[in-house]
């Protein structure tokens, strides 16, 4: 994959960790997130291309089935198989996103796009 590609997946991915409220969906850690598919996938992350993958999670995003967890969150629900439920103060836990998740520019003007 070309550099460029590269770098513009590296810019989505903090586009839609931001549209995805920025924080931990279970705890509301900021660092470091992984994306979380609660009902599961039907792809392998480490089989795509870094641009690949972040387009398949914009998808998923849009379709309202992907989450942000911490680390922590996730190994913890990849150890144990199970389901985190949403805490008591948190708002609707999956919310499709807008359907070109694409071409949304980032809330902070500081970052490049």
């Amino acid at each position: 994959m070309s550099h460029r590609l590269s770098r513009l997946a590296s810019r989505r991915r903090i586009v839609l960790e931001a549209l995805l409220g920025g924080e931990c969906w279970a705890c509301g850690s900021t660092s470091p997130l992984h994306f979380d598919h609660p009902s599961g996938r039907d792809y392998a992350p480490s089989s795509l291309s870094s641009h690949q993958r972040m387009k398949r999670y914009e998808r998923d995003a849009a379709q309202g089935e992907l989450r942000l967890l911490c680390a922590s969150c996730n190994d913890s629900r990849a150890y144990n198989n199970v389901y985190l439920e949403p805490p008591e103060n948190a708002a609707l836990a999956l919310v499709p996103l807008a359907e070109s998740v694409r071409y949304a520019q980032p809330a902070d003007p500081n970052i490049p796009f």
